[in-house]
């Protein structure tokens, strides 16, 4: 649950520009920001209802806050 949930644009193209020198969906990490959505969200708070897991198979070695 987000409690107080703000909106900002997702500037997909300056968010690869400026992290990998391109904006070439060939490259892998940019064909990835750029299949994702035209909004980001951010909240002032965050309560999960569940511990959120990976399933990669080291879900038993990460901390958590408690």
């Amino acid at each position: 649950m987000i409690e107080e949930p703000e909106f900002y644009p997702n500037r997909k193209e300056e968010i690869s520009a400026r992290t990998f020198g391109t904006q070439s969906v060939k490259h892998p990490k940019v064909e990835r920001i750029m299949a994702q959505g035209d909004w980001l969200l951010t909240g002032k708070k965050m309560r999960f209802l569940k511990h959120v897991e990976f399933n990669d198979g080291i879900d038993q070695y990460r901390m958590s806050p408690a």
